[in-house]
C-alpha cells in the first residue's frame, strides 16, 4: 500500500510529494535501553534525551543493530483531553537483545508482542515528527480498516542512522493495532 503526502507543514499541506510505504507486521517482545523524559512541561525534553543518547549509545554492548535509533512515546499513564497539552513519557533509545545489561544511568522498556502498522518515509531525523503523527492518527486511521490496540498505548519511531543519497534518513513509525 502506498500513500503520498507532504510532511513539511500542517495537516492542510499533507498532499503529495513524499511516498509512504505502509505495511503490517507482527513482532514478539521488543527491548529498548536509553533515556526517558516526560513532556508534561513541554517538548524541549525530547532533544535533550537524544543528545544524551548520542553521547552514550556506544556504551550499550547488547545493541541489536547500530543502523537505527528509536524514539518511543509511552502514553499508558496519561489521560487525554482536548483542553490540555498531551503528556507522555518519551524514550530516546536503541533496541537490545535483553534487559540484563543496562547501564545504571539509563532506562529500559519492554514492549509486549503485538501486531503493528508501519509507515515508512524519507526525511530528516532532526525534523519534527508531529505532522506525520497528526496525519496518521487524525486522518489515516479514520479512513483505514485498522484499529488501534488500546492495550498498547504507545508508538515508536525507528530512525536510520545512515543517510541516503539525498541526505535523508529512512524513518519508520510503528503503531500497535489489533
Amino acid at each position: 500500500m502506498q500513500l503520498k503526502f507532504d510532511v513539511s507543514g500542517s495537516l492542510t499541506k499533507l498532499k503529495g510529494d513524499r511516498i509512504v510505504n505502509i505495511e503490517l507486521a507482527e513482532k514478539g517482545e521488543l527491548y529498548f535501553v536509553g533515556f526517558k523524559g516526560n513532556t508534561r512541561k513541554g517538548f524541549l525534553v525530547i532533544p535533550r534525551l537524544w543528545h544524551k543518547l548520542q553521547k552514550e549509545k556506544s556504551k550499550i554492548s547488547n545493541r541489536i543493530s547500530t543502523d537505527f535509533v528509536i524514539g518511543i512515546n509511552d502514553y499508558s499513564k496519561y489521560a487525554f483531553s482536548e483542553d490540555k497539552q498531551i503528556a507522555f513519557d518519551h524514550y530516546a533509545a536503541v533496541e537490545v537483545d535483553s534487559l540484563e545489561k543496562i547501564l545504571s544511568k539509563m532506562n529500559s522498556i519492554m514492549i509486549p508482542a503485538s501486531k503493528y502498522v508501519i509507515f515508512t518515509y524519507e526525511g530528516k531525523a532532526s525534523d519534527s515528527i508531529q505532522p506525520v503523527m497528526d496525519y496518521i492518527y487524525k486522518e489515516w486511521f479514520l479512513q483505514s480498516n485498522c484499529e488501534l490496540n488500546e492495550n498498547a498505548r504507545l508508538d515508536f519511531v525507528r530512525y536510520s542512522e545512515k543517510l541516503n543519497e539525498k541526505g535523508l534518513n529512512q524513518i519508520e513509525v510503528w503503531i500497535p493495532i489489533v
